[in-house]
């Protein structure tokens, strides 16, 4: 993954002192895995790290480490009805199987995000509230991991996460994409689908 340092603020009455900590942002496919990268990285620089892993599921240790509090958990949910939808309509069209797998899967990540609603550790943020209002659950989500954004910071976040910057991104990819290539944005994990 990619470490930079930074300096992130903290809320008034948190720990921090604006020391530069340690920045990740990566895509998980085994979250235990990638958090005892981030710890050895702790380790060795002798910094706090400050990561953000996307996955659709996590591993028994990140769990553990989301119920003692190591872990400031961020679960986005979705209809889970639009995302099979979404789900079913990438790529080729699914056979029996493929469908019947992708409703395990779905089940699964379902299942583990019900721990998470009423854990008392974990902010649930609903995809539709965020696309309704982005920065009422960008601040929510600010609040969560202690971080003390300004209204400004509020309106950079949402002007770069925004509908028009996404379609940006998905025009660039799909000008970029030849013949049926599918092609995905690394730093948002924006993906355009050509095969369909």
């Amino acid at each position: 993954f990619d470490l930079e340092l930074q300096r992130l603020p903290r809320t008034a009455g948190a720990q921090g002192d604006q020391r530069a900590r340690a920045c990740v942002a990566c895509y998980s496919n085994d979250t235990d895995k990638t958090v005892s990268e981030m710890r050895v990285f702790e380790q060795e620089k002798k910094k706090p790290v400050f990561g953000v892993i996307k996955a659709h599921r996590i591993g028994p240790q990140t769990r553990k480490s989301i119920a003692v509090g190591r872990i400031r958990n961020v679960y986005t949910i979705r209809d889970p009805r639009d995302a099979m939808g979404s789900m079913l309509g990438f790529g080729p069209p699914k056979d029996a199987e493929e469908r019947r797998s992708l409703l395990r899967y779905f089940s699964a990540v379902l299942e583990q995000g019900t721990a998470f609603l009423g854990d008392g550790k974990s902010l649930v943020i609903r995809y539709e509230e965020m696309v309704v209002d982005p920065p009422a659950q960008v601040r929510a989500i600010a609040r969560h991991l202690d971080l003390g954004l300004g209204e400004d910071l509020i309106g950079k976040v949402h002007e770069a996460t925004g509908v028009k910057r996404m379609q940006k991104i998905v025009d660039k990819l799909e000008a970029e994409a030849e013949g049926d290539e599918d092609k995905w944005d690394e730093k948002t994990q924006i993906h355009v689908d050509r095969k369909s």
